[in-house]
């Protein structure tokens, strides 16, 4: 075993719009095809946030749950980590507006930007905090409002894409709980596969773009093929170096919790890795890919359902633009 860090989690919660937009939604609106949209992702319906509805808005109520879940007042925190891609600004952080919200006076508060594995990321680097002593409790969350970047003009993306949140509070473990391993990679080289362009510093006004760039080329643009084959590759090689790093086999994995993307991704992932299907949670049928937050709420899902339990072996793995990867594998 390379690495050991005796943090455990004590708490999950999540949320998602009251909106939920079905298939027949899209296929009355769009005029596409609904029975399409389930072979092509397995996604069934999704939750959109309502216009008044930005990142903090979501994140509050899954952090609240987080918070009741663990037992503790808001009080107790000492950081607090957002992961997504879309805060409410560019600045201030995100973290800061939940922490002024829900009253946690004694905490810190940063974002932290992974695309699509960011939560993943924010819980190792939370869980570093509180092995190091720098911090006793730590509230990650994830929270992404996906829909706003968006392109209606692009059925091939627009079907995947639904917002929520989700949240899980860390603390000191006893000693056997904790994260077992981890295995982080980047290919900076293939950037261009998956990409949201708007609100950046390249092309700040759309109004006024260099000719050959449209605003099309702003919203979530994603080259299907490339992304398919690069995180069927990338899960499975997540999920077998990071059980090979804490000295486990995967059988030994009770339970292995994915980004969401779309289903198609997770059944190849799944037959390359060579796990059983009982072996993985899966929820994107009813969500849709919430980005960062997959993963917060699969969690938080599969906590609340009791799929979960003391001395578990938990994967928690993720792909994202960059184009990142990599897991996490913990001990309940």
């Amino acid at each position: 075993m390379t690495e050991f860090l005796p943090v455990e989690i004590i708490g999950t919660g999540f949320h998602v719009p009251e909106r939920v937009v079905t298939n027949e939604d899209y296929e009355k609106e769009y005029g596409v095809s609904a029975e399409w949209i389930k072979q092509v992702s397995g996604i069934e319906s999704r939750c959109i946030a309502a216009p008044h509805e930005a990142c903090s808005h979501l994140a509050i109520p899954a952090a609240k749950k987080a918070m009741e879940s663990a037992g503790i007042s808001p009080k107790e925190l000492d950081l607090i980590i957002l992961a997504t891609i879309n805060a409410d600004y560019s600045s201030p952080p995100g973290a800061c507006l939940v922490q002024g919200a829900i009253g946690a006076e004694n905490a810190a508060a940063f974002d932290i930007d992974c695309a699509c594995l960011s939560y993943v990321w924010a819980l190792q680097v939370g869980a570093h905090f509180v092995s190091a002593n720098m911090f006793k409790k730590v509230l990650v969350i994830a929270s992404e409002i996906c829909t706003r970047a968006a392109n209606f003009n692009d059925p091939k993306t627009f079907i995947l894409l639904g917002d929520g949140a989700g949240a899980a509070v860390l603390s000191k473990g006893d000693g056997e709980s904790g994260v077992l391993a981890s295995y982080f990679r980047a290919d900076g080289t293939r950037w261009e596969a998956a990409t949201i362009k708007a609100c950046g510093t390249l092309y700040p006004d759309p109004r006024n773009l260099p000719e050959g760039v449209s605003v099309n080329d702003l919203y979530f643009k994603m080259d299907g093929q490339k992304v398919y084959k690069f995180a069927v590759k990338a899960m499975a090689e997540a999920v077998k170096e990071v059980t090979k790093k804490a000295g486990l086999n995967l059988d030994d994995i009770k339970l292995v919790i994915p980004h969401q993307a779309n289903y198609r991704i997770l059944e190849s992932a799944i037959k390359r890795m060579q796990i059983n299907r009982d072996q993985v949670f899966v929820n994107v049928q009813k969500y849709g890919n919430t980005g960062a937050a997959t993963v917060a709420i699969a969690l938080a899902d599969a906590h609340k359902k009791g799929k979960i339990s003391k001395g578990d072996h938990v994967v928690l793995t993720g792909f994202g633009a960059g184009l990142s990867w990599g897991a996490i594998l913990l001990r309940w």
